[in-house]
């Protein structure tokens, strides 16, 4: 550890790199909170439900593809060796279909779990996560690029890169946001987050590293990246530090004016330090200073204008300030106020000649000098919140400008100690009585989980502005987290340290079946893979909540040679490609028998490639399963499913048509009634439009253009179907017109 970081260790003097905030959070407990977060909004978001479908094509080809698959829940992660993030997120099933310019499909491979997935190098520096004026927290999904993993495309084709920024297009074109949070706008401008941005930082060389949120409320946006010293201190998870422009021109300044009305406190900058200093003109004391009187040798003095009339004594907010010393927040006061006083004396008779009385005013300043040192406390609860203790008060009060010559044989002593006592006597009750406001840093702390009170901020220093550290919680934790289940399988969930019986257990959706004490029972049969929710609701606080998954799926065969794809579809007359590996991932040669004996597979070039080639012509759907054994060691084997389908045409219409841009066209496509329900739609380019099917007879659709025409102004509508017995498709060509 650098002599620096030990610095920042013991006194958290981390700097801000010129935000206005920066929280630092531990990232194992983020990511297990974001998948919290993640179970909590559905499996199916930040999506919000919505599938991922688009259309790609690769160069001058003529070959096209679609892939529609329906994503697992994300899970967005930070490592210790990476100023990036991770987004990952599994296509649990679907199908990427490949077909011509004449609508013929020719193969489709269909996707299961645990063998595809998406995963986003999320460069933290470009991902800027925005507060909406609604307080919703969201970053911005289609500004990252995607390398997918799909069975049974190579991962360093150019097909494979084509899918990739398709489907980083179709994030963008579709605005998908991932929702963080939500949050209530704050009193103080200064603690309210408008941006932020994410960074990783690494402690040291340890394997301990945070996720800083790099926070902009009113200020400007600093450097993106790490801090120069390590921010959290040890035995802590968390920290938040506040810069000190951000403290002493927000909630500081506000305190400030909202105890002495009208001041105008603010922020302003001495040198390479901040302070809040009076803008002037406000009155920080003002009363009468005893009553006229015409009592003489022992009248009191008075504050009177120059013509002895009661005029009451006023102290300017000028000069007033606070700023920090020595970890505490310092008020300061030094101030001059000029004044009138009066008193009633008796001229000294002379000469026989009676002595004349009458009020005398005679001019003596004020210099008031005051001082106040208050200790920065860290309250328990979930608003993280910092108060102050007031611990020292200084005040003095010194008459200057004196009376001199006549005025002062006029004036008597001048400023008589009991008027100076007081005025500074009822100035110190004032200054006793004198408070900062609490600073409620929930705002700042609740931005990536504002439900959970996740972050509880244990401690308080002041150095170059506000540090705190504490912890991250997660006060209900199920096990296991995540988990796979075949139909008809099992799973005890248990919380730590509490009783299954004090939960109502919950699953989404109603696959399956939990028992009270949290045994969860897959089904015994299902279509295709699950993604089912586990909840665990404490009886005696429903907020008090944690979920865990259960992906459901058919087991896949374990004969030691994994074939990819292990399920697709081809048409008759056409290919496709099967690769063999063994357990290590590495290729492995084997030898191929078809049941029944429909096609045939042959070599292609490198080791464990081959490629299946489908009958010239088949009326029917058949189900070919291709076994393979090793052809060095016959004891192990693999398996895929070939299914050869027929290829229809789906006609859609009108078929061919032209429309203005932002206009919209209803289209239909000619499919049996009992299909109808099964087809989809998809827009060619991806952005040149929207296409919104029917929810009662998905058949229908509702094309709408785009407001302007993209590159080139033909756009391409598909429809299709694809299952065991089907495999069609059709194409409609819309011209765009401005």
């Amino acid at each position: 550890m650098s002599g620096n970081e030990e610095a920042v260790v013991e006194g958290q003097g981390a700097s801000t790199n010129g935000w206005d905030a920066v929280l630092a959070l531990d990232y194992t407990q983020v990511n297990a909170l974001f998948f919290q977060q993640y179970l909590q909004l559905g499996p199916m978001q930040p999506l919000a439900g919505l599938r991922l479908r688009t259309m790609l094509s690769v160069g001058e080809s003529s070959t096209y593809w679609i892939l529609d698959a329906l994503l697992g829940p994300p899970e967005w992660s930070f490592q210790a060796y990476s100023e990036n993030g991770t987004l990952e997120m599994e296509l649990v099933k679907g199908a990427l279909i490949a077909f011509d310019s004449g609508g013929i499909i020719h193969d489709v491979v269909h996707v299961r779990p645990k063998e595809s997935k998406l995963t986003g190098s999320l460069e933290l520096a470009k991902v800027k996560g925005e507060v909406s004026p609604l307080g919703s927290v969201v970053a911005d999904l289609g500004a990252s690029a995607y390398h997918p993993h799909i069975v049974g495309v190579d991962p360093g084709s150019v097909l494979n890169t084509a899918i990739g920024e398709a489907i980083s297009t179709f994030f963008a074109n579709n605005q998908t946001q991932f929702h963080l949070g939500a949050i209530a706008p704050g009193k103080v401008a200064a603690l309210t987050p408008t941006s932020f941005h994410f960074a990783v930082q690494r402690k040291g060389t340890s394997n301990d590293a945070c996720v800083l949120l790099l926070i902009k409320t009113d200020g400007t946006e600093g450097n993106i990246g790490p801090l120069p010293a390590y921010p959290i201190p040890d035995g802590h998870s968390s920290s938040l530090a506040i810069s000190e422009r951000a403290l002493f021109c927000g909630p500081l300044a506000a305190s400030l004016n909202a105890s002495f009305g009208g001041a105008g406190f603010s922020g302003s900058r001495a040198g390479e330090h901040w302070m809040t200093t009076s803008g002037g003109g406000a009155t920080l004391w003002r009363g009468q200073v005893n009553n006229r009187n015409t009592t003489y040798p022992n009248g009191a003095v008075w504050s009177s204008d120059s013509n002895s009339n009661e005029s009451p004594l006023g102290l300017s907010s000028n000069g007033f300030s606070l700023q920090a010393s020595g970890g505490k927040i310092l008020a300061k006061w030094s101030y001059k106020q000029p004044q009138t006083w009066s008193v009633y004396n008796c001229s000294i008779p002379i000469g026989g000649l009676p002595s004349v009385c009458g009020a005398i005013p005679f001019g003596t300043a004020v210099q008031v000098d005051y001082s106040q040192t208050f200790d920065l406390i860290m309250n328990p609860g979930a608003d993280n919140s910092v108060s102050f203790k007031s611990t020292s008060l200084n005040l003095a009060l010194t008459p200057t400008d004196v009376p001199s010559g006549w005025d002062k044989f006029w004036a008597g002593v001048g400023l008589p100690s009991s008027v100076q006592d007081e005025v500074k006597d009822s100035l110190r009750k004032s200054f006793e009585g004198f408070s900062l406001q609490d600073i409620n840093t929930f705002t700042l702390t609740s931005l990536l989980f504002p439900n959970k009170h996740a972050v509880h901020l244990e401690q308080v220093t002041l150095s170059a502005g506000l540090d705190m550290a504490g912890r991250m919680d997660q006060p209900i934790s199920v096990a296991p987290a995540s988990t796979t289940l075949s139909p008809g399988e099992h799973v005890q969930f248990s919380v730590a340290g509490q009783a299954a019986a004090d939960f109502l257990w919950e699953i989404k959706p109603h696959v399956g079946g939990i028992t009270a004490a949290g045994l969860y029972t897959a089904p015994a049969k299902i279509g295709s893979a699950e993604l089912v929710v586990i909840t665990a609701i404490s009886r005696k606080d429903a907020s008090s909540a944690s979920s865990a998954m259960v992906l459901v799926r058919e087991k896949p065969a374990s004969g030691g040679i994994a074939v990819a794809p292990g399920d697709c579809l081809v048409t008759p007359g056409q290919q496709i490609q099967l690769s063999t590996t063994d357990k290590d991932g590495k290729p492995i040669s084997v030898d191929w028998t078809l049941t029944p004996n429909i096609g045939q597979i042959r070599p292609a070039l490198g080791q464990g490639l081959y490629v299946y080639v489908a009958p010239p012509a088949q009326s029917e759907a058949v189900q070919v399963t291709a076994s393979a054994v090793g052809s060095m060691d016959h004891q192990l084997t693999g398996k895929a499913t070939l299914r050869v389908v027929p290829a229809s045409t789906v006609s859609i219409t009108p078929a061919q048509s032209s429309l203005k841009c932002g206009a919209s066209l209803g289209l239909l496509a000619d499919v049996p009634a009992e299909d109808a329900d099964d087809v989809c739609w998809v827009v060619f380019p991806s952005g040149s439009g929207k296409i919104v099917a029917d929810a009662d007879h998905p058949g229908k659709a509702i094309y709408t253009a785009p407001a302007k025409i993209p590159q080139g102004n033909q756009v391409f509508v598909v429809a299709y179907k694809v299952d065991d017995q089907t495999a069609g498709l059709g194409i409609a060509v819309i011209n765009l017109q401005a």
